[in-house]
């Protein structure tokens, strides 16, 4: 996607996500390796329940691109991460 279309897109999904009372949101550009101009969504949760928010992100991504009359989304995939202060330079 190209950065400045991504990132309008993504402004749009951070703010959707913060009004509805979502943690913190990070955007990350991957800048070597990879695909070329991907971003990395970090969104944190504090719960498994919290999963359903994001049940339908792919659709929600779509409904963007569709107001905004742009398309930039080529593909998402989806990792869970899972911080443990027993693992970390940075415990608690």
């Amino acid at each position: 996607m190209g950065m400045a279309t991504g990132k309008k897109i993504l402004e749009k999904l951070k703010s959707n996500y913060q009004l509805a009372g979502t943690g913190r949101f990070m955007t990350f550009r991957q800048v070597d390796g990879g695909d070329l101009n991907p971003f990395l969504l970090l969104i944190e949760l504090n719960n498994f329940s919290a999963y359903s928010q994001f049940a339908n992100l792919e659709e929600e991504l779509a409904e963007i691109e569709g107001n905004l009359k742009i398309k930039a989304i080529k593909r998402v995939t989806s990792e869970t991460w899972v911080y443990r202060a027993d693992m970390s330079l940075f415990p608690d």
